[in-house]
């Protein structure tokens, strides 16, 4: 100021927004800044006033219009990407604009309609749990007291449900005769494919692990065990993220399978007997046996004895000729073995 009477005082009034009756924003003091913060955009007038010591007063009007910050929407989510059954957090969150904010959250699977979560609302956290897998948009807008909106919006994959790894590997059988090899069919689900097999066999008596195969994507393994013993395979499944699932088995390893039966006699007087004892050794017992015979100039065979336990076996021939006899060994597996013999009968 200038002019007027002394020392000066200074006051202020402002205008309420967008116009009105006036408020103090400061009485007069000696100081002569005043500083005004506006909490809203709008069109303020400011009146300052200013006093000499006489008491004479004067006054000045400023308009000063006040432009609110942009909106930002700063919406954010936990996740985008997850696996169906599971959710996401929607954070919400605005800045700049006018005042409050409330928050409209939304979401779709992708070609769908929109379904609502929450209209708008002061409510900052919303869950969305995906339970089909699919892509998705989640929408979030953000309202400030202008009424200004700010849309931000979020991709999600939702992927399939994992299922836990099973190692479904076999083997062909659980008893071979030596010299045969042992069979596995390397199988899993679950997990996350692809999968890669380990096989591996040992002894039941030793305690190292042998290798038919290391972890690799061939599922048909075979190898030849060495000994007539008890065995055991390991399957080792692996999927692609590290997961293992091991699966036993026990496989039997038996000698072949020989049929030691014997003939009491090769050459007998007609009215007498032949003597078939049965034997065997090897495969897997218990073992039955089956005696046949029939002359040696014909063709079709007549049944003594048909696979049963007992093992002395009597026939009375009833012709002076010769006769062939086959005696046949099956052991538990089905495995059978047969043996020859010629008994000649004289009169």
């Amino acid at each position: 100021a200038s002019g007027g009477e002394g020392a000066y005082t200074y006051a202020a009034n402002i205008s309420s927004n967008n116009g009105g009756s006036f408020t103090t924003l400061r009485a007069y003091a000696a100081d002569s800044a005043i500083t005004f913060v506006p909490e809203k955009s709008g069109t303020y007038i400011l009146r300052s006033f200013i006093k000499d010591s006489n008491g004479t007063v004067t006054s000045k009007d400023f308009t000063v219009t006040v432009k609110a910050p942009e909106l930002v929407n700063e919406s954010a989510i936990s996740a985008d990407s997850i696996t169906a059954g599971t959710s996401v957090t929607v954070n919400c969150k605005a800045a700049g604009g006018e005042g409050g904010y409330v928050y409209t959250v939304q979401y779709q699977m992708v070609g769908n309609q929109w379904e609502s979560v929450q209209e708008y609302s002061t409510n900052t956290t919303a869950t969305i749990t995906f339970d089909k897998a699919g892509d998705y948009k989640i929408s979030v807008t953000a309202k400030d007291d202008n009424g200004t909106e700010k849309t931000k919006y979020f991709d999600v994959t939702v992927t399939a449900a994992q299922t836990a790894l099973t190692n479904n590997s076999t083997i062909a059988k659980t008893t071979i005769t030596l010299g045969e090899k042992i069979s596995v069919a390397c199988a899993a689900e679950g997990g996350t494919a692809p999968y890669l097999y380990g096989v591996y066999y040992k002894k039941t008596t030793a305690e190292k692990w042998t290798t038919a195969q290391s972890y690799k994507a061939n599922a048909a393994v075979v190898f030849k065990p060495s000994t007539a013993v008890e065995y055991n395979v390991c399957v080792k499944v692996k999927d692609s993220k590290g997961k293992i699932e091991k699966k036993y088995f026990t496989v039997k390893v038996v000698k072949p399978l020989e049929n030691k039966s014997i003939l009491e006699s090769e050459t007998i007087k007609k009215g007498e007997s032949v003597k078939v004892t049965g034997r065997a050794s090897g495969g897997v017992a218990p073992y039955l046996y089956g005696v046949y015979y029939k002359k040696a100039t014909a063709d079709k065979w007549a049944t003594v004895q048909n696979y049963k336990s007992n093992v002395i076996v009597k026939f009375k021939p009833t012709a002076a000729v010769k006769y062939d006899v086959c005696v046949k060994v099956k052991d538990s597996t089905g495995k059978i073995e047969k043996k020859y013999f010629v008994v000649t009968v004289t009169a």
